[in-house]
């Protein structure tokens, strides 16, 4: 390796080191850039590098038929016929799902999270830019219902969104329960109950006009309605599973989540970066909801005054959490899972609304990370363009 190259390597290093510190990364996408460097090192040893290439491209393909299952599942319900004003990011949550549980065994896990999440954005759709307040009531009275009849008080388009959200939790319901013994319609339904009534109290504020004065009062609800409680929800179910075992320590802190800091801090973060990167474009349709107005209106302060203020609430919280997982005695990981979800939500907004605003270059930053696959491929040929020999290097 010559001077030169171990010039550029390096300077490329310290560039990424800067940009994103290093326990704000997602150690899977670390691999690549590792590997692609490690291999031009002269001292490197070969059976290391052969064992990476190998575990990276195994991962790559389960990966890919996961994908594919996905894809045919989000294709059956049609959804972006049937609501062609919400946003199609099933793709989109995979990348986050599979950031989140990048272990092969929870290849279920990873489809349910991004399940969830695909229903989740239609829903946050519905509620934030085309229900009516009166339907909006109506939706969220039949999810407190979890009764298919509820439906038929329901207009066609919410039908379509109350089904998929009622089927979806009802199939992992069932095989939870077939293949472990396990009945966790108690709790997931309670999460996503909590999750729609949060999403209709901004709802309520935002047809009423109201703006919550302090940041105070405005996480109250918002740390609940970015959709972090029950995506860890999952995970926690699925960790659950794995182990076939529940002690009284897990058993608590999943009773009492709306008190954990393990779930109110990585959703108070994914929240902080979500408003960071989309109040722009959130106010330019009308939403002015959001941590920087309600800091502007506390403090009475400009709005770079509140970005700032926003930039380090992150940084304090992000410390917090990360000393928290550190002395966590969850025996099941599930601490360093909700780390990972956070790293996967920052390395989504790092580079600007990677989720809400289609972009193709950020697209091909996050998933040439993963993938061995042009974004203009997928395009084109649609999913198909996905079959291809995962021989990266």
């Amino acid at each position: 390796m010559d001077k030169l190259e171990l010039e550029k390597d390096l300077a490329q290093q310290i560039k990424e080191s800067l940009e994103v510190p290093l326990y704000w990364r997602l150690p899977r996408m670390e691999a690549r850039n590792f590997i692609n460097i490690y291999q031009r090192d002269e001292n490197k040893k070969l059976a290391l590098l052969e064992l990476a290439k190998l575990d990276f491209n195994l991962l790559q393909s389960v990966y890919l038929q996961e994908l594919t299952e996905l894809a045919e599942w989000w294709k059956g319900l049609k959804m972006k016929d049937k609501l062609p004003f919400a946003r199609d990011r099933m793709l989109e949550c995979y990348f986050w799902a599979m950031g989140t549980v990048p272990d092969p065994k929870f290849s279920k896990c990873r489809r349910n999270l991004t399940k969830y999440g695909s229903i989740a954005t239609l829903l946050d759709d519905v509620y934030d830019t085309y229900g009516s307040m009166d339907e909006l009531h109506k939706y969220t009275t039949a999810v407190k219902r979890w009764d298919l009849e509820a439906i038929v008080e329901l207009p066609e388009y919410m039908n379509v969104c109350y089904k998929a959200m009622y089927n979806h939790v009802n199939e992992m319901v069932e095989d939870a329960l077939n293949t472990h013994g396990l009945d966790i319609l108690p709790y997931i339904k309670d999460q996503w109950m909590c999750y729609v009534q949060s999403l209709h109290v901004g709802a309520e504020w935002y047809y009423g006009g109201y703006m919550p004065t302090t940041l105070e009062e405005y996480f109250k609800n918002s740390w609940i309605s970015i959709g972090i409680p029950l995506s860890l929800a999952y995970v926690f179910l699925a960790m659950l599973e794995d182990s076939n075992s529940l002690n009284q320590c897990e058993l608590q802190l999943f009773e009492q989540w709306s008190s954990s800091d393990l779930f109110y801090l990585p959703s108070l973060i994914t929240r902080l970066l979500d408003d960071l990167t989309t109040s722009n474009v959130e106010m330019e349709r009308g939403e002015t909801t959001n941590s920087i107005q309600c800091y502007m209106i506390q403090e009475g302060v400009s709005e770079e005054e509140a970005r700032d203020h926003i930039k380090d609430l992150i940084c304090d919280s992000m410390k917090k959490f990360n000393k928290l997982v550190a002395h966590s005695s969850l025996p099941t990981g599930f601490a360093e899972t909700a780390l990972a979800m956070v790293r996967c939500v920052q390395r989504m907004y790092q580079f600007g609304d990677w989720f809400g605003v289609q972009s193709k270059a950020n697209k091909i930053s996050s998933l040439s990370k993963i993938y061995k696959y042009r974004y203009d491929d997928i395009m084109r040929d649609g999913w198909s363009a996905l079959q291809v020999k995962w021989d990266l290097y």
